[in-house]
Protein backbone atom coordinates (compact mmCIF):
# COMPACT_ATOMS: atom_id res chain seq x y z
CA UNK A 1 0.00 0.00 0.00
CA UNK A 2 2.80 2.42 0.97
CA UNK A 3 4.54 1.82 -2.36
CA UNK A 4 1.32 2.43 -4.29
CA UNK A 5 0.64 5.66 -2.38
CA UNK A 6 4.14 6.94 -3.11
CA UNK A 7 3.80 6.21 -6.82
CA UNK A 8 0.40 7.93 -6.91
CA UNK A 9 1.97 10.95 -5.20
CA UNK A 10 4.82 11.04 -7.72
CA UNK A 11 2.43 10.84 -10.67
CA UNK A 12 0.32 13.62 -9.19
CA UNK A 13 3.33 15.91 -8.73
CA UNK A 14 4.54 15.21 -12.28
CA UNK A 15 1.12 16.13 -13.68
CA UNK A 16 1.14 19.39 -11.73
CA UNK A 17 4.65 20.22 -12.93
CA UNK A 18 3.62 19.55 -16.51
CA UNK A 19 1.02 22.30 -16.13
CA UNK A 20 3.78 24.70 -15.11
CA UNK A 21 3.21 24.59 -11.35
CA UNK A 22 6.82 24.56 -10.12
CA UNK A 23 5.85 24.59 -6.43
CA UNK A 24 5.59 20.78 -6.57
CA UNK A 25 9.32 20.40 -7.37
CA UNK A 26 10.30 20.05 -3.73
CA UNK A 27 7.51 17.57 -2.95
CA UNK A 28 8.42 15.43 -5.94
CA UNK A 29 12.11 15.54 -5.04
CA UNK A 30 11.34 14.28 -1.53
CA UNK A 31 9.16 11.50 -2.96
CA UNK A 32 11.94 10.46 -5.32
CA UNK A 33 14.45 10.41 -2.47
CA UNK A 34 12.24 8.31 -0.20
CA UNK A 35 11.36 6.03 -3.13
CA UNK A 36 15.03 5.45 -3.87
CA UNK A 37 15.73 4.62 -0.24
CA UNK A 38 13.06 1.91 -0.34
CA UNK A 39 13.98 0.81 -3.90
CA UNK A 40 10.41 1.20 -5.24
CA UNK A 41 11.78 2.27 -8.63
CA UNK A 42 13.93 -0.82 -9.07
CA UNK A 43 12.23 -3.86 -10.58
CA UNK A 44 14.21 -7.08 -11.05
CA UNK A 45 17.37 -5.10 -10.38
CA UNK A 46 16.63 -2.56 -13.12
CA UNK A 47 15.97 1.18 -12.82
CA UNK A 48 14.21 2.53 -15.92
CA UNK A 49 16.42 4.90 -17.89
CA UNK A 50 13.51 7.33 -18.06
CA UNK A 51 13.14 7.35 -14.28
CA UNK A 52 16.92 7.79 -14.04
CA UNK A 53 16.80 10.83 -16.34
CA UNK A 54 13.73 12.31 -14.61
CA UNK A 55 15.37 12.04 -11.19
CA UNK A 56 18.59 13.66 -12.41
CA UNK A 57 16.68 16.45 -14.16
CA UNK A 58 14.68 17.27 -11.04
CA UNK A 59 17.76 17.11 -8.81
CA UNK A 60 19.46 19.62 -11.09
CA UNK A 61 16.43 21.93 -10.92
CA UNK A 62 16.81 21.80 -7.14
CA UNK A 63 20.54 22.63 -7.49
CA UNK A 64 21.30 19.46 -5.53
CA UNK A 65 24.50 18.88 -7.47
CA UNK A 66 26.31 16.71 -4.91
CA UNK A 67 23.21 14.56 -4.43
CA UNK A 68 22.82 14.16 -8.22
CA UNK A 69 26.47 13.13 -8.60
CA UNK A 70 26.05 10.48 -5.90
CA UNK A 71 22.80 9.27 -7.49
CA UNK A 72 24.39 8.93 -10.95
CA UNK A 73 27.36 6.95 -9.64
CA UNK A 74 25.41 4.73 -7.23
CA UNK A 75 22.59 3.86 -9.64
CA UNK A 76 24.54 3.36 -12.86
CA UNK A 77 24.64 -0.37 -12.08
CA UNK A 78 20.83 -0.54 -12.12
CA UNK A 79 20.50 0.71 -15.70
CA UNK A 80 19.90 -1.88 -18.42
CA UNK A 81 23.28 -3.02 -19.68
CA UNK A 82 22.77 -1.87 -23.28
CA UNK A 83 21.84 1.66 -22.12
CA UNK A 84 24.18 1.88 -19.13
CA UNK A 85 27.14 3.78 -20.56
CA UNK A 86 25.30 6.24 -22.88
CA UNK A 87 22.66 7.10 -20.25
CA UNK A 88 25.34 7.49 -17.57
CA UNK A 89 27.41 9.73 -19.86
CA UNK A 90 24.42 11.83 -20.93
CA UNK A 91 23.38 12.50 -17.35
CA UNK A 92 26.93 13.21 -16.26
CA UNK A 93 27.13 15.79 -19.05
CA UNK A 94 23.85 17.34 -17.87
CA UNK A 95 25.35 17.72 -14.40
CA UNK A 96 28.56 19.25 -15.74
CA UNK A 97 26.53 21.64 -17.90
CA UNK A 98 24.52 22.90 -14.92
CA UNK A 99 27.77 23.32 -12.97
CA UNK A 100 29.14 25.34 -15.92
CA UNK A 101 31.90 22.80 -16.38
CA UNK A 102 31.42 23.26 -20.11
CA UNK A 103 34.61 21.73 -21.47
CA UNK A 104 33.98 18.51 -19.55
CA UNK A 105 30.33 18.39 -20.62
CA UNK A 106 31.22 19.05 -24.26
CA UNK A 107 33.86 16.31 -24.31
CA UNK A 108 31.31 13.76 -23.08
CA UNK A 109 28.53 14.87 -25.45
CA UNK A 110 30.79 14.82 -28.50
CA UNK A 111 31.73 11.21 -27.74
CA UNK A 112 28.29 9.91 -26.74
CA UNK A 113 25.62 8.56 -29.06
CA UNK A 114 22.33 7.58 -27.45
CA UNK A 115 19.79 5.60 -29.46
CA UNK A 116 16.99 7.97 -28.50
CA UNK A 117 15.92 10.93 -30.65
CA UNK A 118 14.77 13.17 -27.80
CA UNK A 119 17.96 12.59 -25.79
CA UNK A 120 20.05 13.34 -28.88
CA UNK A 121 18.07 16.54 -29.42
CA UNK A 122 18.67 17.62 -25.84
CA UNK A 123 22.38 16.80 -26.15
CA UNK A 124 22.67 18.94 -29.27
CA UNK A 125 20.79 21.76 -27.53
CA UNK A 126 23.26 21.67 -24.62
CA UNK A 127 26.16 21.84 -27.08
CA UNK A 128 24.53 24.78 -28.85
CA UNK A 129 24.14 26.73 -25.61
CA UNK A 130 27.71 26.01 -24.52
CA UNK A 131 29.22 26.99 -27.87
CA UNK A 132 27.25 30.24 -27.74
CA UNK A 133 28.19 31.10 -24.17
CA UNK A 134 31.86 30.29 -24.83
CA UNK A 135 31.85 32.39 -28.01
CA UNK A 136 32.84 29.42 -30.20
CA UNK A 137 30.83 30.70 -33.13
CA UNK A 138 32.45 28.66 -35.93
CA UNK A 139 31.60 25.46 -34.07
CA UNK A 140 28.14 26.88 -33.33
CA UNK A 141 27.50 27.68 -36.99
CA UNK A 142 28.47 24.15 -38.00
CA UNK A 143 26.29 22.66 -35.25
CA UNK A 144 23.26 24.72 -36.31
CA UNK A 145 23.62 23.44 -39.89
CA UNK A 146 24.03 19.80 -38.82
CA UNK A 147 21.21 20.18 -36.29
CA UNK A 148 18.82 21.36 -39.02
CA UNK A 149 19.83 18.40 -41.17
CA UNK A 150 19.18 16.05 -38.24
CA UNK A 151 15.71 17.53 -37.71
CA UNK A 152 14.92 17.13 -41.40
CA UNK A 153 16.16 13.55 -41.53
CA UNK A 154 14.59 12.26 -38.31
CA UNK A 155 10.92 11.62 -37.69
CA UNK A 156 10.56 14.05 -34.81
CA UNK A 157 7.28 14.70 -33.02
CA UNK A 158 5.81 17.95 -34.36
CA UNK A 159 6.04 19.90 -31.09
CA UNK A 160 9.70 19.02 -30.60
CA UNK A 161 10.63 19.73 -34.21
CA UNK A 162 8.95 23.16 -34.09
CA UNK A 163 10.62 23.94 -30.77
CA UNK A 164 14.14 23.12 -31.94
CA UNK A 165 13.74 24.90 -35.27
CA UNK A 166 12.67 28.00 -33.34
CA UNK A 167 15.71 27.70 -31.06
CA UNK A 168 18.08 27.37 -34.01
CA UNK A 169 16.52 30.22 -35.97
CA UNK A 170 16.56 32.67 -33.07
CA UNK A 171 20.05 31.68 -31.92
CA UNK A 172 21.36 32.43 -35.39
CA UNK A 173 19.60 35.80 -35.41
CA UNK A 174 21.21 36.70 -32.09
CA UNK A 175 24.62 35.62 -33.41
CA UNK A 176 24.34 38.00 -36.34
CA UNK A 177 22.65 40.95 -34.67
CA UNK A 178 24.21 44.35 -34.08
CA UNK A 179 23.48 44.69 -30.36
CA UNK A 180 24.03 48.44 -30.49
CA UNK A 181 20.98 48.67 -32.77
CA UNK A 182 18.16 48.91 -30.26
CA UNK A 183 15.48 48.44 -32.92
CA UNK A 184 16.96 45.11 -34.04
CA UNK A 185 17.30 43.99 -30.43
CA UNK A 186 13.67 44.83 -29.67
CA UNK A 187 12.50 42.96 -32.77
CA UNK A 188 14.27 39.79 -31.69
CA UNK A 189 13.04 40.15 -28.10
CA UNK A 190 9.49 40.46 -29.44
CA UNK A 191 10.02 37.40 -31.64
CA UNK A 192 11.24 35.37 -28.65
CA UNK A 193 8.29 36.43 -26.50
CA UNK A 194 5.73 35.79 -29.24
CA UNK A 195 6.79 32.25 -30.16
CA UNK A 196 4.22 29.86 -28.75
CA UNK A 197 6.55 26.85 -28.74
CA UNK A 198 9.97 27.79 -27.35
CA UNK A 199 11.38 25.94 -24.34
CA UNK A 200 14.58 28.05 -24.21
CA UNK A 201 12.75 31.39 -24.07
CA UNK A 202 14.46 32.59 -20.85
CA UNK A 203 17.92 31.55 -22.03
CA UNK A 204 17.48 33.29 -25.41
CA UNK A 205 16.24 36.47 -23.74
CA UNK A 206 19.26 36.39 -21.45
CA UNK A 207 21.63 36.13 -24.42
CA UNK A 208 20.07 39.06 -26.30
CA UNK A 209 20.11 41.15 -23.12
CA UNK A 210 23.79 40.66 -22.32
Amino acid sequence: MWKRERLIGINFCIKQLNTGDAKFNEDLFELYQSGLNTKIFIKDGVLSRYSFINIVTLGLKMNAFDWVQDFIIQNKKHLEKKYRKPIFDYNQAKLFYEQKRYKEAMLILLQTDVDDVLINLDSKKMLLKMYFELGEFEALEALIDSFRTYLTRKKVIGYHKTNYINILTITKKIMNINKSNSIEVMKIKSLIKEKEILTERDWLLAQISE
